[in-house]
């Protein structure tokens, strides 16, 4: 092999020759192309993503009509379908949860294909800052209910505070599912809801040996329950929480999550009912 010829291929080998242009090109040219596509992908996600979670969810529990926006919602957990992240890596179970997300989405979209479920589990919170996404503070002029409105944007008036961060509405012929449900106490969240005595339509509440953490409850409609947990403050006891807050769910449920919302009328029962 002559002189000239090894120089030739260690110049080849160092260049890469053609190889080498077209990484040149797909660095400077292509790169900045699928960045940008991902990006719109992104934005595009996000934005399907505050619609969704904005938009009012019809469901039935038991014989009670609700709508409220699925940002409000913290059970059924698939309302918020592909949305929501899981650790989880089986496939086929995650392809699952997402059809049935669909489903819960298509069918819970207006009032005709409401699905029925055993129990609904609300948030009362300022939406704005809903999960870790900066985008949050959008939800906000979607809302179409009053109520959520000035919980998401953090100006609810002070008689608003008196419903409790979250609670349930479950079918009376259901609360078995409260039987996965554990106090801090370790005592088993059905087993207190069975000790209340509910007939008189009053709050009442069941607590842990200890008596700092109960189980509170009321009846919504005849077929319907209020369930939340409360306990005691330096200046009120748990049993009298509850009870403020027990009128003011009644009040929620009867004016702000039906199909025709009056938040008015809402403000008034729960003022007039700490009178």
């Amino acid at each position: 092999m002559r002189v000239a010829d090894v120089g030739r291929e260690e110049f080849d080998d160092a260049s890469g020759g053609c190889p080498m242009r077209f990484l040149v090109i797909f660095l400077v040219i292509f790169l900045p192309l699928l960045a940008a596509a991902a990006l719109l992908k992104g934005n595009t996600n996000e934005n399907d993503w505050i619609k969704d979670v904005a938009s009012d969810a019809y469901l039935k529990v038991a014989d009670l009509n609700i709508v409220v926006p699925i940002v409000a919602l913290l059970e059924p957990r698939y309302a918020y379908g592909s949305y929501s992240f899981s650790l989880g890596r089986n496939s086929s179970s995650r392809e699952a949860s997402l059809e049935k997300s669909d489903r819960f989405k298509k069918l819970s979209a207006q009032p005709a294909t409401a699905p029925k479920v055993a129990r609904v589990e609300i948030l009362i919170s300022q939406y704005q800052n809903f999960g870790e996404r900066t985008s949050s503070t959008r939800i906000c002029p979607l809302l179409k209910r009053d109520w959520a409105i000035s919980f998401c944007e953090g100006k609810q008036k002070e008689v608003m505070k008196e419903l409790p961060e979250k609670f349930y509405i479950a079918d009376n012929n259901h609360l078995d599912l409260f039987s996965s449900h554990h106090t801090v106490g370790k005592e088993k969240v059905s087993d207190q809801l069975h000790k209340l005595k509910l007939e008189s339509l009053e709050v009442d509440i069941a607590c842990d040996a200890d008596g700092k953490f109960c189980t509170a409850g009321v009846q919504t409609t005849p077929e319907t329950l209020a369930v939340w947990t409360v306990w005691p403050s330096a200046s009120t006891t748990a049993r009298q929480l509850a009870e403020s807050q027990g009128r003011a769910i009644k009040a929620f449920v009867k004016y702000a999550i039906g199909q025709q919302p009056d938040f008015k009328k809402m403000e008034t029962e729960i003022i007039s009912a700490k009178r």
